[in-house]
Order: structure tokens, then sequence, then C-alpha cells
């Protein structure tokens, strides 16, 4: 006769490997619509793209500049992102990156009508 409790252990075991398997798993969908920021949805995807591999000070810096983004505030972002593509631990293809955002941010703010 075997005991009761090593088939509950047994199916407590198999319900939190299924639980847990579909933890974890990112969604294509969420990962898209980060790269589009803004009233405008400016593209980042290359930015993000030049700095994944970038310093978490980097990273902080560039957060903070997609938040300016995402508020729609691209004359505040401007010079956030002009400082970090200065700076000389930039490689260059984030300062390449950084130069192309700044142009698409500049190109936004000229076609907006006068307020």
């Amino acid at each position: 006769m075997r005991p009761k409790c090593t088939s509950w252990s047994a199916v407590s075991l198999l319900a939190a490997t299924l639980v847990l398997s579909g933890c974890g798993k990112s969604d294509s969908g969420a990962a898209v619509a980060e790269s589009r920021l803004g009233p405008d949805g400016v593209d980042v995807a290359a930015v993000q793209k030049a700095f994944e591999s970038a310093s978490p000070s980097f990273r902080f810096a560039l957060d903070d500049a997609f938040r300016i983004i995402n508020a729609g505030a691209y004359t505040d972002a401007i010079p956030a992102l002009q400082k970090l593509a200065e700076n000389p631990k930039a490689t260059p293809e984030q300062k390449q990156a950084l130069t192309e955002l700044v142009q698409k941010l500049k190109t936004l703010l000229a076609s907006r009508p006068a307020p």
C-alpha cells in the first residue's frame, strides 16, 4: 500500500510545474508597442537595440529621455539625447542611433502648427 502523501506530492509538483511554465513568456506585441513612444508614435527601436548592452547609468539616462518623449515633450528630450550622444563612452552605433532619433524629433517639431 502506497502512502497517500506521495500521490498528493506528485500532483502538487505537476501543478506547480504547469503554473511556472507559463511564467516568463514575452509578449512580442508589448515589445513592438514599447518601441513607439509619445503621441506621434516615435520609433525608438534602433536606439533600444544600440543600448541593449549599455551600462546601467546609460540605460537610466536613456529611459529618462524615453519618458520625456512618451509625454510628447520633444523639446525637452532633444538636449538629453544629445548629451548621451556626446558622451565619450557612447559607441559609434549608439551615437548614430541617438542622432537619428534627435533628427526625427526635430522633424516632428517642425511639422507641428505654431501655438
